[in-house]
């Protein structure tokens, strides 16, 4: 369908397909841009999947620590959620900015690791 509405050439270029073929469905004069409707179905949708992941991440948490009420971590991570994701640009940037400082850091990180772990093991008579 979004063939027949647009060409190969500038099909193949679309971002965001379905947004675009509904800019171009009108019915009638007074219904001309009906992407408005789809857009509070889309914000609900949105917003029950994002507390459905938050409340999963809350309750993996609590099961990982051993928290008996883990209805107490929602604003907590909620926060933590929201100052993260406000981080990036966008996800090329983020992908090269994380990608390069984890590999500026982890080789220090891994042997300064390496040097704690054959302290703990001499400290417990293992080497």
């Amino acid at each position: 369908m979004y063939l027949l509405l647009f060409d190969y050439p500038s099909a193949q270029n679309i971002t965001y397909p379905f947004h675009e073929a509904i800019r171009n469905i009108s019915l009638g004069y007074y219904l001309d841009n009906l992407e408005t409707l789809f857009l509070p179905f889309w914000l609900i949708g949105t917003f029950i999947k994002i507390m459905v992941f938050l409340y999963l991440l809350a309750y993996i948490f609590s099961k990982i620590v051993k928290i008996d009420e883990f209805e107490h971590l929602l604003f907590p991570l909620a926060v933590i959620v929201l100052l993260t994701g406000m981080i990036p640009e966008n996800a090329a940037v983020n992908v090269y900015t994380v990608g390069k400082t984890l590999f500026n850091y982890s080789s220090y990180f891994f042997l300064i690791y390496l040097v704690l772990l054959w302290i703990f093991a001499k400290g417990r008579k293992l080497i």
